[in-house]
């Protein structure tokens, strides 16, 4: 593991994806990927946060889980990609919001935008149809393999 404190080594230097998975509506694939020169630690779960298509905070409950297995540090070099199951639940009509974007913060880094993938592998252009009462968030995995079983 790196030396460098993840709040010192991670300002500014991690891009955000969150991947709308075809098989399950509501299923995605978030990616964490140190996109800056020096390594950095990761550990835990991402805090996500939303908005709505108005600019205001959206009322969705997030629940972080610990899918598929307990928080432990990841250690991102240069490139390196972090990953965390998300199922958006959409059950409830009256307390459903329609979602404008998706703010993440990672353990010491700044917050920033998440791009959000739709289901052909193109951006969302319209994050509107995106809607969510509740969020379940899996752990950040060194890989991808089994972060969405459970959620």
């Amino acid at each position: 593991m790196s030396d460098v404190p993840s709040g010192q080594a991670a300002r500014g230097q991690v891009k955000v994806d969150l991947a709308l998975r075809p098989e399950k509506p509501g299923l995605a694939l978030l990616t964490a990927t140190n996109s800056g020169s020096s390594s950095l630690t990761v550990v835990g779960w991402p805090r996500l946060s939303f908005t709505t298509t108005a600019g205001e905070p959206a009322e969705v409950v997030v629940e972080q889980v610990p899918l598929p297995q307990e928080p432990r540090p990841i250690e991102l070099r240069p490139g390196q990609t972090a990953f965390a199951g998300v199922r958006l639940l959409v059950d409830d009509r009256i307390r459903t919001a329609a979602i404008g974007s998706v703010v993440a913060q990672l353990d010491g880094t700044e917050e920033v935008t998440v791009n959000i993938i739709s289901t052909t592998g193109e951006p969302l252009t319209n994050t509107g149809r995106l809607k969510a009462r509740d969020a379940r968030i899996g752990t950040l995995q060194p890989t991808p393999e089994d972060v969405l079983v459970g959620l």
